[in-house]
């Protein structure tokens, strides 16, 4: 079979599915204007954006860079509610734990 014909065959077989689909589309003329129901709730209220493994991969590495602040570092989680350990600190205070260890 030469390219050409090949050409023509799959031209062809684009135009008859081109066919098929517009026959699909006049059968359910609803499905395209039908309106997308969007969830109410924010992602942000359900899910927080910082977790509590990102939190300690931030304190991790200002301690790799200068152990030093570790003790810092533990004094700053006290801070929230005598927390002990970063799991501890309430989840919606989190992004703003990671940011005052990163200005360590």
């Amino acid at each position: 079979m030469s390219l050409e014909a090949k050409i023509e065959a799959l031209t062809h077989a684009v135009e008859a599915l081109t066919e098929q689909l517009k026959a699909n589309e006049k059968q359910t003329p609803n499905a395209k204007t039908k309106p997308i129901e969007k969830d109410e709730t924010p992602k942000e209220a359900s899910e927080p954006a910082v977790t509590v493994e990102d939190v300690q991969a931030v304190a991790l590495e200002v301690i790799r860079e200068d152990r030093s602040k570790k003790l810092a570092i533990k004094k700053l989680i006290a801070s929230y509610d005598g927390a002990k350990v970063i799991a501890d600190v309430d989840k919606s205070k989190l992004a703003e734990l990671a940011e005052k260890i990163k200005g360590l």
